[in-house]
């Protein structure tokens, strides 16, 4: 082995071996698709939580609850 590369999109390791090949190492085949569907909840999560927050900010307040 002469050197190793690590990336983030994909995730993955590549070790560069004497005489130009390389080999994926460390990150099994399921990881990538568990983090998409885990960044795809977490966006959604976000983006719902955020258009309740603005609704809930548009309405007038409930009669006998004004301080």
């Amino acid at each position: 082995m002469d050197a190793f590369q690590g990336d983030f999109v994909p995730l993955r390791l590549l070790c560069h071996i004497d005489g130009g090949g390389s080999y994926t190492a460390g990150v099994p085949g399921y990881v990538n698709p568990v983090v998409a569907v885990l960044t795809t909840g977490a966006v959604a999560t976000g983006a719902l939580a955020t258009a309740k927050r603005t609704q809930l900010k548009k309405k007038p307040p409930m009669k006998g609850t004004e301080r």
